[in-house]
Order: C-alpha cells, then structure tokens, then sequence
C-alpha cells in the first residue's frame, strides 16, 4: 500500500474516532489534499468497515480467482493452429474465454481476419507490404495507362 493511501485512510480513521460522519469527513479531507483525497463514496466504506469492526487500514483480499494460464502453452496453441476461438482455447485450457483474451492481448497478439497475429509488424512483415505497395502501384500505372489508352 502506499503511503499516500495510508496517511488518507488514517485520517479517516481519526476523524471516525472523532464521531464525525463520513460526508464531514471528505469535506476535511478535501480541503486539505485537494484532488488526493478519496471520493465521499470511498469515505462512506470506509466509516462502514469501521462501524463493522474492522478497523484495519490494509485493503482486504479479493476474492478473484488467480489467472492459472501458462502463456508458454497459450502461445504454442496459437503458433500450431492461429485460427482458433478464444472460446475453443478458453475450453482447452479450462478458463473463460475473457481470460484468454486478455492474455493474448498482454502477449501482444490481436484477431485479425480470424487469426491471432502479433500486434506489431515485424520488419520482414513491413517489407513484404512494402513490396506489394509498390508492385500494386506499378500495376494501378499500367491499368490507367491501358484504360486512357482504350478510350482515346
């Protein structure tokens, strides 16, 4: 935790100790930091956890299930067949297919035209698209040429 939200969380517990409601509370604390200060809403939590018991100032655990994907395995998957669903790779690897979404995308892949590509262009990418860029010009020339040709 940082200290910024320690020392903001501490003073919300002063001011909880001080009998203050939590609307009161964000006001003092507005006043003093400004933009840093937590929302009213984030302030009213807080004075529950604090009317519940739980006077600790450490953020509690969530209740989220750890992402158990081996990316290694993801990426092999992807390599051997690129034209897979993210729903067909979710069942694979027994997760939702949110999750392999996200992990594609944090492995830079993105779907196009059906399948996973790598994000960014490698240079032979660029220059296989700079090579038909400039075959394609060549061509478009030659038709409009042609075409002018036939006409007149």
């Amino acid at each position: 935790m940082s200290d910024q939200k320690f020392r903001l969380r501490t003073c919300l517990w002063y001011e909880f100790k001080q009998g203050k409601s939590a609307a009161e509370a964000h006001r003092a604390l507005s006043q003093v930091f400004d933009e840093d200060a937590l929302s009213e809403s984030q302030c009213k939590r807080w004075f529950q956890r604090f009317r519940d018991g739980d006077e600790s100032l450490e953020d509690q655990k969530h209740g989220s299930r750890p992402q158990i994907i081996d990316n290694d395995a993801l990426k092999e998957a992807i390599e051997s067949d690129p034209r897979q669903t993210t729903r067909d790779l979710a069942e694979q690897f027994g997760c939702t297919h949110v999750t392999i979404v996200n992990h594609l995308h944090g492995m830079g892949k993105t779907n196009r035209c059906g399948k996973w590509v790598p994000h960014k262009l490698s240079d032979a990418n660029k220059a296989t698209r700079i090579a038909i860029a400039g075959k394609l010009k060549k061509w478009a020339g030659k038709f409009c040429l042609i075409r002018h040709t036939a006409q007149t």
